[in-house]
């Protein structure tokens, strides 16, 4: 269940931390679901309403579409997804019970773990597989890359930071708190939403400017890794108790 944010009783330091907070994670989602959306997995790693969509697809394909060549992409596209769906579900259930057991600062430095793996699999060439067609490759690309993305997930909503790869529902809280007149939440929802579009635009830069994708990978990584050393700071615990769990 994600942290109950009481945006009146804060103090503007901790609600300006926690703003700032998700806004940095937001980035990181951004980042790396546009670089898994043009390379390797060819398909979003963070957004599971549109996945739906696309399962919904394979299944009704085989009595609706008539060509044999679409029919199978269709299928095939199908099962890719429903794995990305069970994965990111084992995610965000593995970033729980991190959370539970370790804490904010440590379950974050987890997420780097799976990145850092996705960037040595580049680095050692494995394949990246063929948008539309099912191989192991692409099995591989769709665990070690939406499992980070799943556990990230989980911590920040255990947490008053909040949810960082989704934003559909964001979007949706942002129109209910305009309605109810909550100015700080407001903020808060649209910096979080601006966060992930930010990080979309670094991803697709980073496309372009960097080409070997290990090292985009490992840039994911030490920047999660760093969020994660950051949190686990004395005075950041001291500060953000509220934050770093146990």
């Amino acid at each position: 269940m994600q942290a109950t944010k009481n945006y009146g009783d804060m103090s503007f330091f901790t609600y300006c931390s926690i703003v700032c907070s998700n806004v940095w994670v937001m980035i990181l989602a951004g980042f790396v679901n546009a670089t898994t959306t043009l390379s390797l997995l060819f398909e979003r790693s963070s957004h599971m309403s549109g996945r739906a969509n696309d399962l919904g697809k394979g299944i009704i394909a085989p009595f609706i579409v008539e060509d044999e060549i679409r029919k199978n992409v269709l299928y095939e596209e199908a099962l890719i997804i429903l794995i990305i769906t069970l994965v990111f579900v084992f995610g965000s259930y593995l970033g729980a019970k991190l959370f539970t057991k370790i804490g904010f600062g440590k379950s974050i430095i987890a997420v780097g773990l799976p990145l850092a793996l996705a960037s040595l699999s580049v680095f050692i060439g494995v394949s990246s597989g063929i948008e539309g067609n099912f191989c192991y490759a692409r099995v591989w690309w769709a665990f070690i890359l939406v499992l980070p993305m799943g556990m990230q997930n989980a911590i920040t909503s255990l947490t008053p930071i909040g949810r960082s790869t989704h934003v559909t529902g964001t979007l949706t809280d942002l129109g209910i708190s305009i309605a109810n007149s909550e100015k700080r939440k407001f903020v808060h929802l649209f910096l979080r939403w601006a966060g992930f579009v930010v990080g979309t635009s670094l991803g697709l830069l980073g496309y372009v400017l960097i080409p070997s994708l290990s090292i985009r990978l490992l840039i994911s990584t030490a920047y999660i890794v760093f969020t994660g050393v950051f949190f686990l700071l004395p005075a950041v615990k001291e500060k953000l108790h509220i934050v770093n769990g146990n």
